[in-house]
């Protein structure tokens, strides 16, 4: 298993109850050690193994949000 990193995604029209269903949504993956939803600004931070955009964009669809870009804090540029 490898190192954990923390992923960071900008959601469109989060709010917090579609971000609780984003988070029970991936709350059943395996590779994910932690999620945080910051509802002000409009952020998804997720703890894990691996990127998991796919995923977090199916989570979006069914909560009924719009998944906009990925973010690379580590460069501080969008991804």
């Amino acid at each position: 298993m490898g190192k954990s990193k923390t992923y960071s995604y900008i959601i469109d029209g989060l709010s917090t109850n579609n971000g609780e269903k984003i988070k029970r949504a991936l709350q059943n993956i395996s590779d994910i050690k932690s999620i945080t939803i910051n509802v002000h600004s409009g952020t998804v931070d997720i703890i894990s193994v691996k990127d998991l955009e796919t995923e977090v964009k199916y989570a979006c669809a069914m909560a009924g949000t719009s998944f906009r870009i990925r973010i690379d804090k580590k460069r501080g540029l969008f991804s």
